[in-house]
């Protein structure tokens, strides 16, 4: 009875050190950098990597003042390669008759980075440890 219960003490002493090592932000790293565009920091924009391991998932985020961050739980990638998507939004105006005030037609933007930096992207990005820096500097 006495060794039962050694045994058993050991293995919750093992299980709860390799449970306390699975917690946290579960293995997502930190990706971080600046995004320019024809050298001009991506004032407003949005960043997506699309996982090449269909066991993963995909994460994005905002760009803002030529700089992004993917952290965390929710947008912090697993280890593994991505396909890079960057988007770039400016300001239109509102158009023509559009109503003086109108908080939506005053905030239109297009976005304006070509396709091979977006949908038609090849840009790769390996996240091989728990911070990776990479800046992204797109010429038109």
């Amino acid at each position: 009875m006495d060794s039962r219960f050694g045994w058993m003490a050991l293995l919750l002493m093992v299980g709860s050190v390799l449970l306390a090592g699975c917690g946290g932000d579960g293995g997502r790293a930190t990706v971080k950098g600046r995004v320019t565009f024809g050298g001009t920091p991506v004032s407003d924009g949005a960043i997506n990597l699309i996982p090449s391991d269909s066991q993963l998932r995909r994460v994005g985020g905002s760009i803002a003042d030529g700089t992004y961050e993917l952290t965390g739980e929710q947008s912090g990638p697993m280890p593994g390669t991505y396909r890079v998507e960057i988007y770039g939004f400016e300001p239109i105006g509102a158009p023509a008759g559009a109503e003086p005030g109108d908080a939506e037609a005053e905030s239109a933007t297009r976005q304006f980075i070509p396709p091979q930096f977006n949908t038609n992207s090849t840009m790769e990005l390996n996240v091989d440890s728990s911070l990776v820096e990479k800046d992204f500097d797109l010429t038109p």
